[in-house]
C-alpha cells in the first residue's frame, strides 16, 4: 500500500514537471498578424449580418407572395 502511494505521489510529480503544450490553434505572436486575424473577423462579421438581413428580407417577401397568391 505505501508503495503504491509512493509510485502514485512520483508519477504526479513527473506529470507536473513534464513540458506540456496543450492549444487547439496557434497563437501568433506578432501583433501585425493579430490585428490582420481581428480585421478579418469584423469583416465576415459584417458580410455575415448583410446576408442574414437579404435572406430575413427575401424570406419575408416570399411569405407575402405565398399568401397573396
Amino acid at each position: 500500500m505505501k508503495l503504491r502511494n509512493i509510485s502514485i505521489i512520483s508519477a504526479g510529480i513527473i506529470m507536473l514537471l513534464m513540458p506540456v503544450k496543450a492549444s487547439a490553434f496557434i497563437i501568433p505572436k506578432d501583433l501585425p498578424t493579430i490585428e490582420a486575424l481581428i480585421a478579418l473577423h469584423k469583416a465576415i462579421k459584417k458580410d455575415e449580418d448583410k446576408a442574414l438581413t437579404r435572406v430575413a428580407t427575401s424570406y419575408g417577401e416570399q411569405s407575402l407572395i405565398e399568401k397573396g397568391a
